[in-house]
């Protein structure tokens, strides 16, 4: 009973050691500037391939803006940098130009493009 008891405390401790440990190296890959953590990762996300029913295809790609999240958007071969305006009443998050607003939908992979005219249309992930 005494070595199951000593035996479950050194494992225990081993655990906690082995943690601390992987704690440490996250710690290390943080560098700082002024006090704000910078991260050696790219901040973009893969780009998704969307498509809505007319058989428009456009691509979406989520990226860090300064402290923001912020999208680039791939459509007609031209690019356009959605910066974001927030959540709409729906909860939904906003991303917005002059010429286009983008909501994201809740399943994070479809949404809705509204014009500078008000027409709108909704896009779904494009699977392959």
């Amino acid at each position: 009973m005494k070595k199951t008891f000593i035996l479950s405390v050194l494992i225990l401790l081993t655990q906690f050691y082995i943690s601390c440990k992987s704690e440490q190296k996250q710690i290390e890959n943080v560098e700082t500037n002024d006090s704000n953590p910078v991260f050696n990762e790219n901040l973009e996300q893969p780009p998704l391939v969307l498509q809505n029913k007319e058989g428009i295809k456009m691509e979406i790609t989520f990226f860090a803006k300064e402290d923001e999240v912020a999208v680039k958007m791939l459509m007609y071969e031209q690019i356009w940098i959605l910066d974001s305006k927030g959540l709409n009443d729906k909860g939904n998050p906003i991303f917005s130009t002059q010429d286009f607003m983008w909501e994201l939908f809740p399943d994070m992979k479809s949404g809705q493009l509204t014009d500078e005219s008000g027409n709108s249309s909704v896009f779904f992930q494009v699977i392959n």
